[in-house]
């Protein structure tokens, strides 16, 4: 599988379409030279995500805002 991944871009969590938790884990690094991961999965239920499907997923996730960092005064 081709999980490419730019060091640059932010790689949001996608939520999962069986349990709808967005905790997700990258395991499996290639060796190919090229950066990316053999699996993703969700860390809740354990349902493994197909490339195609991550990076539709990961696409609509980069669409929305990220939520500020509450940082204590």
């Amino acid at each position: 599988m081709n999980w490419l991944t730019d060091s640059g871009d932010y790689t949001p969590p996608v939520k999962c379409p069986q349990c709808g938790e967005s905790q997700n884990r990258f395991s499996g690094r290639t060796v190919s030279g090229v950066d990316g991961f053999e699996k993703v999965d969700c860390m809740v239920c354990g349902r493994v995500f197909n490339a195609e499907e991550y990076q539709g997923l990961a696409a609509e996730a980069r669409l929305k805002p990220v939520p500020p960092i509450a940082r204590p005064v």
